[in-house]
């Protein structure tokens, strides 16, 4: 037995019929997309530290 397309959800295809472009395509001459920029480096201010309360003060 062979199994046949319904005819209403599969209409016979046209061979004489344009094909219908593929919205989900890319064209076929667009560009690479281009990758992100490169991040810059955030400068980092080292934080005052405290005084070391080990350290003996120099005398004046």
């Amino acid at each position: 037995m062979r199994i046949t397309p319904d005819p209403d959800r599969y209409p016979p295809l046209d061979p004489g019929a344009p094909i219908p472009d593929d919205p989900g395509e890319l064209e076929p001459d667009a560009p690479d997309p281009l990758p992100p920029p490169p991040m810059e480096p955030t400068p980092v201010e080292p934080e005052p530290s405290a005084p070391d309360p080990d350290e003996v003060p120099e005398p004046a």
